[in-house]
C-alpha cells in the first residue's frame, strides 16, 4: 500500500526531457484524484518543491496503477530533488526523496573552415565487376510497418510484427491512451526508443542481422510483443 518509484534516470544532461515511473498500491481497486512527482533545486522534508508533473494532476485514476511523466532537466547542471506523491482516501502519501545528477550538456564542436573539394575522376570499374540487382535493392529498401500499443489491456498490434533481414526497419508507433507517456525496447537492436507521446508518431529504425523472434517490450509497463524476422 502506498507509493513506490518504479524507474528513474541516475543523471540526465541539462535541457533534457527525461522519464520517472512510479506506481500507486492499494489492497483494493479505488479511485484517486491526484498524483505527480513534485521536484525541485533543493532538498525537502516533505513534498513542497517549486515544481510537479502535471499529467495526473487532476482526474480520476484507478488504483493500484502504473504511472509515467516526462520532466524537462533544469538549464543549469545540479541536483534534482524529487518524491512521488499521490492522494489516497483523503490522505497524503509520498515516497522517500531520490535524486537526479543534473549534468552539462555536452559541447558542440567548434565548425571547421570548408575547404573546396579537390576535384576527383573516378576510374571506371572493371568490366568484370557488377553490383547485383538484389544488393542495390537491399542499400535503397526501406521496411516502413506500423506498431499501434494499448496500455489497458497491454498490448501490440499487429502481433508478430513480420520483417525481413537485413533490410532497415522503419517503425511508426502510436498509442492508444491519450494519458500515458513511455518508451520501447526491441532486444538486441533497440534498448530505449524515444518518448512515444500522446497523439503522435514515434519512428524506430534498425536493421535486424539475424532471423528469429524476439521481444517488443512496453517499458514502464511490461507488456510484450513478438518482432518475427525471417529470411
Amino acid at each position: 500500500e502506498g507509493v513506490t518509484l518504479s524507474a528513474f534516470p541516475e543523471s540526465v544532461n541539462t535541457g533534457e526531457q527525461f522519464i520517472i515511473t512510479w506506481q500507486v498500491n492499494n489492497p483494493q481497486p479505488i479511485s484517486i484524484l491526484h498524483t505527480a512527482v513534485h521536484f525541485g533545486p533543493e532538498s525537502k522534508s516533505d513534498i513542497s518543491y517549486p515544481g510537479f508533473t502535471k499529467e495526473f494532476d487532476e482526474g480520476s485514476f484507478t488504483i493500484p496503477n502504473v504511472f509515467t511523466a516526462v520532466i524537462t532537466a533544469p538549464a543549469t547542471p545540479g541536483i534534482l530533488y524529487f518524491r512521488a506523491h499521490a492522494v489516497i482516501a483523503d490522505e497524503n502519501v509520498w515516497t522517500k526523496e531520490r535524486i537526479i545528477d543534473i549534468q552539462g550538456a555536452p559541447l558542440e564542436p567548434f565548425p571547421l573552415p570548408e575547404v573546396p573539394p579537390e576535384e576527383i575522376i573516378p576510374e571506371p570499374l572493371p568490366e568484370t565487376e557488377e553490383v547485383s540487382q538484389e544488393t542495390q535493392q537491399q542499400e535503397i529498401s526501406v521496411q516502413e510497418v506500423n506498431l499501434e500499443q494499448s496500455i489497458y489491456p497491454g498490448y501490440f498490434s499487429p502481433d508478430p510484427l513480420i520483417v525481413k533481414k537485413g533490410i532497415l526497419v522503419k517503425i511508426l508507433v502510436t498509442t492508444k491512451q491519450r494519458e500515458h507517456i513511455n518508451r520501447v525496447s526491441i532486444l538486441p537492436w533497440v534498448k530505449s526508443s524515444d518518448t512515444i507521446l500522446p497523439g503522435r508518431v514515434t519512428i524506430i529504425e534498425f536493421t535486424p542481422d539475424q532471423a528469429g523472434e524476439f521481444m517488443i517490450r512496453n517499458i514502464g509497463h511490461g507488456f510484450e510483443g513478438v518482432l518475427k524476422v525471417v529470411e
